[in-house]
């Protein structure tokens, strides 16, 4: 997808994946639903979100305080401090 560094017509940036889910292995099947004069125009560049799916970030005590909130901002004290 991003080896089309010729591109006529620049970038497309796709971010792929949704809240907490990854989109790595989406790219494929994202790919092959654009119309491939779209793919020859422009180099495709999918980015999948940091900390989601295998590798998400793992932070207990703020997560067990914001549950399922995806805009809730924990207090400092569900963070702790290095040691």
């Amino acid at each position: 997808m991003a080896d089309n560094t010729a591109a006529p017509r620049g970038v497309l940036m796709w971010l792929v994946g949704g809240p907490g889910e990854p989109g790595v292995g989406l790219t494929a099947v994202i790919a092959h639903q654009f119309d491939p004069a779209v793919l020859r125009d422009y180099r495709l560049v999918m980015i999948s979100s940091r900390g989601t799916g295998a590798g998400a970030l793992q932070c207990p005590q703020p997560q067990q305080v914001m549950g399922d909130s995806d805009q809730a901002v924990p207090p400092s004290s569900a963070v702790p401090r290095p040691p």
